[in-house]
Parts: structure tokens; sequence; C-alpha cells
């Protein structure tokens, strides 16, 4: 072995030791990454559901849910209003039948298997308002 064979092979694990870290520093960013990733979806929606009222159909196969939602100190709450399988629970997201911005004095209330009304609601501040929805028709008084 000559004097200058020494510095090579010490040169060659310093890099080795070097491209090991880096290697492995990746490998850690990378996982904490992934798991930040996969929690963050959870945090991002701040809309919560406050059930305010709950009626099941006469013959007891659809629920419609009355509910109150709130997105949080930038934004007012809404009144919605969804018709689900009796079985479902209520999903945080918006309302599938009825949307109006405040908390006006909303009643629900099933006149038949397939027909729901929805009294008290007010005409402005309305996002959604639907007549039939998936065979139940809605008629606002």
């Amino acid at each position: 072995m000559t004097p200058t064979d020494k510095p090579t092979q010490q040169g060659t694990r310093f890099w080795q030791s070097l491209g090991m870290l880096v290697v492995g520093g990746l490998v850690l960013f990378s996982t904490c990454v992934g798991a930040l990733l996969l929690t963050v979806p959870r945090f991002t929606d701040p809309c919560a559901n406050e059930p305010l009222q709950t009626s099941f159909s006469p013959d007891g196969k659809l629920k419609v849910i009355l509910f109150r939602r709130d997105c949080g100190a930038t934004t007012t709450y809404s009144t919605h209003v969804s018709i689900l399988p009796a079985s479902a629970e209520l999903p945080n997201e918006a309302g599938n039948v009825s949307i109006q911005d405040g908390e006006p004095l909303t009643n629900v209330r099933w006149m038949g298997d397939r027909h729901l009304s929805i009294s008290g609601t007010h005409t402005s501040g309305v996002f959604l308002r639907m007549t039939n929805h998936h065979g139940v028709a809605i008629t606002y008084e």
C-alpha cells in the first residue's frame, strides 16, 4: 500500500457515510411530510353541523335533519335541511335540500312517505331550495 492509497480509502468512506446520511435524512423527511399530508385534510374544514330537528318519514325509510352549519368566525352560520336514509349519520357537508343564511324559524314536517313540508323559510339569503330530492316532493310554506 502506498502512502497515497490511504487518503483515497478514507475519502471513499467519508463519501459513503455522507451518502447514507443524506439518504437517511431524505427518508425521514419524506416520512414526516407524508404523515403531515395525511393529517392536514382533517383540519382544513372549519365547518361543523349542529342538528336542530330530526324527523323520520312515516314509513321509517328516510329522515330529514334540520341543522345549523357554522364555518368559523369569518362567516355567519346558516340553516340547512338534508334528507338522508334513516340509518345514515349527518355528514359534515352542506344540506342537500335547503340552505339559507342565518337562522330563520324553520320547521320540517313529513306530510307522507314521499312528501316533506318546510315552513318558516324566508326568500332572502336562500342558496338552495330543492322541490324534489330522490323522489321526495318538497313544498315550502
